[in-house]
């Protein structure tokens, strides 16, 4: 007898040869241009990075349009209601092997192999009935995940929220988890006081952390983030045969309707004067004291309000991303260094460097580090878990938007 597991599985993979089936067959409709080519190629590096994203947040949009699509198009008949659920998250997780195929330019019978990477092969000794405990279980997931390359913040992302989780659930068989305590769970996450560290969780406890004021709770969306970070650890457990059924609810917390509209306002060009005005970019004064304490104050907003760039791209600039590219001397954002990180495959890019910039001096600045034997432009920032910005922007808002008051609230350093 097949089982459910084995039937899903089966029936995703149909789903994906589908798929990718009617991908390839569109491509090779009609002869087609370099230009069409290269565009093609960065679409599917797009879609791929895309896909992988919505695997990990649980967005379930692409592929349930997918599923439907597929027993329309084959006029079958779907599954049940709580099986067709569990298809829909597995072709999720199987939709990024269809970009990969295509990139590789795999034929229709040789993209089994990328299905058998993408499908965690249940262990033996791995049955429901296992008595493998919570914390073996987040340790393992978290090494796992770490072999595959994921970059260092997002492992401690993912470890905070399973440590938040381990403290309300208990250190207990993972088998034996239910959707009650997932339920009472996902309801301890919203009521999390903000600013609480692990340190503090294991200090007062977890219910010395939460807190039933609006203002003093983390936000909706933090507490979906933790949400989606859990549900992909249990949809793991799941998928490697700990368990039956994942313990977390498929829905996410209601976020209130002004969330939905909430947005920060541009920084005005009043603002932005106010800002640049203070002595630290006129008189080239510290804003503490009369030299500058560290150039990465003077430099970081500048280079925000000119190339657009993120803070954490800038804050993790090495020498060697400031070349010339066609006689154009430009900021070249790369994965060059392990310390580095980019936020997605299409944030790589060029940036010519500002006339402004080139004025003031940046590439004398660029220079003296060189001459000095520095990597990156600005040292004292510190990889604090796999993040950069974090401290520069605590700084600039607190000496720039909190200082310069009656400055509104928008003015931050992503505003620039």
């Amino acid at each position: 007898m097949v089982s459910t597991y084995e039937t899903i599985k089966n029936q995703a993979r149909k789903i994906i040869h589908h798929y990718h089936s009617m991908e390839l067959a569109d491509w090779q409709s009609r002869p087609r241009t370099m230009s069409e080519y290269e565009l093609w190629i960065d679409l599917l590096h797009l879609f791929k990075s895309q896909a992988i994203e919505a695997s990990r947040l649980n967005d379930l949009t692409q592929s349930q349009q997918l599923v439907q699509d597929y027993f329309e198009d084959t006029t079958s008949s779907p599954p049940s209601p709580p099986t067709l659920d569990k298809l829909v998250r597995k072709v999720c997780d199987l939709v990024p092997s269809i970009y990969q195929a295509l990139l590789n330019n795999k034929p229709l019978e040789s993209i089994e192999e990328l299905l058998q990477v993408a499908e965690p092969t249940p262990k033996q000794g791995t049955e429901p009935a296992s008595e493998k405990v919570l914390s073996e279980l987040m340790d393992a997931y978290l090494s796992e995940n770490q072999l595959k390359g994921w970059k260092m913040r997002t492992i401690k992302q993912y470890e905070h929220s399973l440590f938040i989780a381990l403290h309300h659930l208990g250190d207990g068989p993972v088998s034996s988890l239910n959707r009650t305590q997932g339920r009472e769970l996902r309801a301890t996450l919203v009521r999390l006081a903000k600013g609480k560290t692990q340190a503090d969780i294991t200090a007062k406890g977890l219910m010395a952390c939460l807190t039933d004021n609006d203002a003093h709770r983390i936000s909706v969306t933090t507490a979906n983030n933790h949400m989606n970070r859990l549900r992909e650890f249990f949809r793991w457990c799941e998928s490697m045969g700990f368990i039956e059924r994942n313990p977390l609810p498929d829905d996410n917390l209601p976020a209130p309707k002004s969330a939905k509209i909430a947005k920060r306002d541009p920084i005005t060009d009043h603002e932005a004067k106010q800002i640049f005005s203070h002595r630290l970019f006129v008189e080239q004064r510290g804003v503490k004291t009369k030299q500058i304490q560290h150039a990465s104050h003077f430099w970081l907003p500048l280079i925000a309000a000119y190339s657009g760039m993120r803070l954490g791209e800038i804050s993790q600039l090495q020498v060697s991303n400031i070349r010339q590219i066609s006689g154009i001397n430009c900021f070249v954002v790369e994965r060059s260094t392990d310390d580095q990180y980019i936020k997605t495959p299409n944030a790589v890019r060029a940036i010519p460097i500002h006339n402004e910039l080139l004025r003031i001096g940046f590439l004398d600045f660029v220079d003296y580090i060189r001459s000095k034997g520095g990597k990156r432009l600005f040292n004292n920032i510190k990889l604090i878990q796999g993040n950069y910005s974090n401290k520069p922007s605590e700084w600039f808002i607190k000496n720039f938007r909190d200082a310069l008051c009656p400055l509104p609230k928008n003015p931050v350093p992503k505003s620039l």
